[in-house]
């Protein structure tokens, strides 16, 4: 039998000039606080992470091909034969599919108000799926094979400032050697909860664009490329760059958007130092905790001793004590943290302004390694930790224990 950890079990805390059972519940209750907060930090970086990147990526790619231009304007040169370039993409093993886009700045004048957009041209292969979750009213463009479809999806940015609604004309003119004017029909009005997009963009038949360029059928503006899962989108960049040659460059999300994605990183080091902040209030209060618990217990200890148990087992009782502390703090705060998590994304508890955050609720992601990582880091802190209060225990007099008031 462990008799080091057979006494830690039956060691009860009592109460002399402090309250030692006490001071054990408030180690337990900052260990679950210190838990909860470092996996609900990490759980909501993910979440702002995923769904960030998701909004960003469901309205453009993971990577963009273009022509390469010197041109700062939104216009860019034209990749004059796409479904040839597409395929040579294809190639790669990591690409899950491509698609063609051009982007057009036009004016939109409905007689009353005037405002400045981009229009994004798609053809019937881009993958609408996620883009649709963005839809909140009408349906998505309906591509058809004989003639080119008027359908436009326009943000609620625009439809609110300018009073439209479904089924509305939309005149938009383009400013090139003459004005022109393509006449839409509003089909679907979308929201990203980003500003700069759905401020700027709107979404049309590519083929539109193509005639107001003179473009063939052939040509498009940049051509978005969809990854496969845990693909390294900077090194199949290279790879892309190295295959298409010198006339295109190609971009990932991180270059497209660098404000977002370093924002993003800010949240990350936010959770980093509040988790390195929370191992610290448990280590220190674990470290307090067993002092008075160790001080409670003079005589006790001064008993074993002189009962025969060596200090090595003595500090073994204690450490064993200090552990139950510690596993029982990490169990309940990860019990809680589940809890929460539930409730937070399938309630949406807590909410946020779309417009600052981009997301609706506090997003929640948990990433099971993670939080297995933040486990074994605390139980694994908090016990070093240790080390330093259970020497005490050999420095403690059996004479003078037993002689303690």
């Amino acid at each position: 039998m462990n008799l080091p950890y057979f006494l830690s079990r039956k060691l009860q805390f009592g109460g002399t000039i402090i309250n030692a059972r006490l001071m054990q519940r408030i180690a337990i209750g900052t260990i679950i606080l210190s838990v909860l907060v470092m996996q609900l930090s990490f759980a909501v970086m993910h979440g702002f992470r995923n769904e960030v990147t998701s909004i960003v990526k469901n309205f453009n790619a993971d990577i963009v091909v273009q022509r390469l231009s010197f041109n700062s304007t939104l216009e860019n040169l034209p990749i004059e034969n796409f479904p040839e370039i597409t395929q040579q993409i294809a190639t790669e093993e990591q690409v899950a599919r491509s698609f063609a886009l051009i982007t057009k700045p036009g004016i939109i004048n409905t007689g009353k108000e005037i405002e400045g957009v981009v229009l994004r041209g798609i053809d019937e292969n881009y993958d609408s799926t996620y883009f649709k979750r963005f839809i909140i009213a009408g349906n998505f463009i309906q591509f058809k094979r004989e003639s080119t479809t008027k359908d436009i999806i326009i943000s609620s940015y625009f439809a609110n400032r300018l009073m439209l609604k479904l089924g509305d004309r939309l005149p938009v003119y383009f400013m090139q050697d003459t004005i022109r004017v393509k006449q839409f029909v509003v089909c679907g009005i979308y929201e990203t909860g980003m500003e700069d997009l759905d401020m700027k963009f709107a979404l049309c038949d590519m083929h539109h664009l193509q005639k107001v360029n003179y473009w063939t059928a052939t040509n498009a503006s940049s051509i978005l490329v969809e990854t496969k899962v845990n693909t390294d989108h900077s090194a199949l960049k290279e790879q892309l760059q190295n295959k298409l040659g010198t006339a295109y460059a190609a971009f990932t999300l991180e270059e497209i958007y660098p404000q977002l994605f370093d924002w993003l990183s800010l949240v990350d080091i936010n959770a980093i130092i509040i988790s390195v902040l929370m191992l610290m209030v448990s280590c220190i209060s674990m470290i307090t905790v067993l002092l008075i618990v160790i001080l409670n217990q003079t005589q006790t200890i001064g008993t074993l001793k002189a009962l025969g148990l060596s200090n090595g087992k003595t500090i073994q009782l204690f450490w064993y004590k200090a552990a139950r502390i510690v596993v029982k703090g990490v169990v309940l705060g990860n019990l809680f943290f589940f809890i929460l998590a539930y409730l937070q994304t399938h309630f949406h508890l807590l909410e946020l302004s779309k417009k600052d955050y981009y997301v609706s609720t506090v997003p929640i992601s948990i990433n099971g390694s993670e939080v297995l990582i933040i486990n074994l880091a605390t139980i694994t802190l908090c016990m070093l930790c240790m080390l330093l209060p259970v020497q005490i225990v050999s420095r403690i007099s059996t004479v003078k224990a037993l002689r303690f008031n």
